[in-house]
């Protein structure tokens, strides 16, 4: 299948666990964020599905409140 796939997860452990298990199932091409903002710097097109971590993390991010 071919739909554009975004994991944005800090856990990179996790994250690759995820990219490999969606691919054994068929989905390409699958790109791997560490952070929120890196996801949003490549933002080019919108992707067909996002998987994204509930809390990332991001202390510049969660400072800002």
């Amino acid at each position: 299948m071919h739909f554009n796939i975004s994991i944005v997860e800090d856990d990179r452990i996790f994250a690759e666990v995820l990219r490999r298990r969606m691919m054994m199932q068929g989905f390409a091409p699958i790109s791997v964020f560490n952070t929120g903002q890196s996801f949003l710097d490549s933002l080019v097109k919108a992707p067909d599905l996002i998987f994204m971590d509930y809390d990332l993390g991001d202390d510049r991010i969660r400072n800002s409140n």
